[in-house]
């Protein structure tokens, strides 16, 4: 079973948009057995989108929220008031929070990557939702605009996703797992909606 480890941040000047990878190095400087944790999901950071392709971070409702096994929860508690340094920005946490996952009839992802045949966008849309259908025949997808994300120097595409008529399996197991790859990195991770990330 997996949970949400919710860490409020407490103090933070603004992040880059584009901050999941570097989110990610952050947290395994602090907890190096991250790495090990497969299925590890890492969201990227609510905020305001600002210019210079900023983020600006709200205390009341930016956090570093991760989905993970219930069991490896102890492992990441180290993280509760540390400092992380996400791509030369410094940010605090405070102590986390769990939040049990349940079911909803629609939900969202901010990014959904797969290793694409085609780079191009028409064509790497309809594989995805190809594979979605495959997956999850009982779903209706909206597979809407694509959006990019940097990992070592790399732009990987991806496309921002919306499941909707799910009923209560197919919606816990999409949560559970989410879909393609790069999890840890804030990609394929489905919350509910009225919960999605901004920018």
């Amino acid at each position: 079973m997996k949970l949400e480890m919710h860490f409020p941040i407490t103090r933070s000047k603004p992040l880059p948009i584009d901050h999941g990878h570097g989110l990610y190095g952050a947290l395994k400087g602090v907890v190096p057995a991250l790495e090990g944790l497969s299925g590890t999901g890492i969201h990227t950071i609510r905020g305001t989108p600002a210019p210079g392709g900023l983020l600006l971070l709200d205390p009341k409702r930016s956090k570093v929220q991760i989905r993970v096994e219930a069991s490896h929860i102890p492992i990441l508690m180290p993280l509760a008031g540390k400092s992380l340094n996400v791509l030369g920005t410094q940010i605090q946490l405070g102590v986390p929070h769990l939040e049990a996952i349940t079911p909803a009839g629609r939900l969202w992802a901010r990014i959904v990557t797969m290793k694409f045949a085609s780079p191009a966008w028409d064509e790497a849309r309809a594989q995805l939702i190809r594979h979605l259908e495959s997956e999850y025949p009982k779903v209706t997808w909206e597979v809407r605009k694509p959006r990019t994300i940097r990992i070592h120097g790399k732009q990987i595409l991806g496309f921002e996703v919306m499941a909707v008529h799910l009923n209560e399996q197919d919606s816990l197991h999409l949560q559970e797992e989410g879909f393609g790859g790069r999890r840890a990195f804030g990609c394929g991770i489905f919350v509910r909606v009225g919960e999605q990330p901004r920018g």
